[in-house]
């Protein structure tokens, strides 16, 4: 199983705050986690995470996870996504 991790740093003085490690689906390459996006919310407390297999929703704070869905084999998460980031 692949995984990343997904760090918070403070950017004044480049120190570490919280991080945790995102995993990805079984039988994925190592290239596909170099198309992971992320995205803060309006409102500075919530991190979107999206891959091609799932899309997940963290407490930016806390680096909890406060949603996760992993996609259905036949469905591609990435098509649908693609466009907020446009």
């Amino acid at each position: 199983m692949l995984c990343w991790q997904l760090c918070v740093w403070v950017i004044n003085e480049w120190e570490k705050q919280k991080s945790t490690f995102v995993h990805s689906k079984e039988g994925r390459s190592p290239s596909s986690l170099a198309d992971t996006r992320i995205q803060f919310h309006n409102d500075e407390v919530h991190l979107l995470v999206v891959q091609d297999s799932q899309i997940a929703i963290y407490d930016a704070s806390k680096l909890e996870c406060l949603c996760h869905v992993r996609s259905h084999p036949k469905i591609y998460i990435g098509y649908c996504i693609d466009n907020s980031y446009a």
